[in-house]
């Protein structure tokens, strides 16, 4: 896990730029937190299940968990409840909204992970228009494959490879009236939160570091994965 330290981020989008439940940006003060270096590995989630601790994720002809060669990358077609289920197993939770922005902007707002420039394959496991899905790769990478696009606090792979689930439920105007500290959003919905785009056909909106994608928490699609926080006690 990397750590990352108590105090204030940018959170959201300020003025007419990105989506309007990304606004209004305001500062938010956070708790220190340890998250993930990395998206949860299907190996890693391979031993939850073994445990009975998890169920078994999908299996569908891009899913990993049962893949050859593919232990050292992310766990994918797992629901919210599976990576819920997973970080609990872990000793954690799922990160917060708040958590997971602030891990992947640093306290600047950045627009992405690694700054302000464009996505490329360098940088991330996205679909680029020369080389095609999955910077031409049609499938995941290991984690940790782009060091280039590390975070300020040293997390990887928090723009492309696979959408990641975070606690919070989905509500639209939640940025204008939430807490100032800590905030965190529980209300048993049947909507969560993705962030940090995929491998595959999303729009360029997805990967910047600010975007909110609500979708059914029981959905397990070939994009999705998660990674886990712990408290810094």
């Amino acid at each position: 896990m990397v750590h990352v330290p108590e105090g204030e981020f940018l959170r959201g989008t300020p003025g007419a730029t990105g989506e309007d439940d990304e606004r209004p940006a305001r500062k938010i003060a956070m708790s220190a937190f340890w998250i993930d270096r990395t998206e949860v590995t299907a190996a890693q989630y391979r031993k939850c299940v073994v445990e009975r601790a998890c169920s078994p994720a999908g299996t569908g002809p891009w899913c990993n968990s049962r893949k050859d060669g593919r232990d050292d990358h992310p766990i994918n077609c797992v629901t919210w409840s599976a990576g819920d289920s997973y970080c609990k197993w872990a000793g954690g939770s799922l990160p917060s909204e708040a958590q997971w922005e602030k891990a992947a902007r640093g306290p600047y707002g950045r627009l992405f992970p690694w700054g302000w420039f464009f996505l490329s394959c360098d940088k991330a496991v996205f679909n680029e228009w020369a080389r095609g899905h999955a910077c031409g790769q049609n499938s995941t990478w290991a984690v940790g494959s782009k060091p280039a696009g590390t975070s300020p606090y040293g997390a990887v792979d928090m723009s492309g490879n696979v959408w990641e689930w975070v606690q919070d439920d989905y509500v639209a105007g939640f940025y204008a009236r939430s807490p100032d500290r800590d905030p965190i959003l529980d209300k048993k919905s049947v909507f969560g939160i993705m962030r940090g785009g995929g491998f595959g056909r999303d729009q360029w909106e997805g990967w910047r570091a600010a975007n909110r994608f609500k979708f059914a928490k029981m959905n397990q699609t070939e994009g999705i994965g998660f990674r886990c926080v712990m408290p810094d006690t």
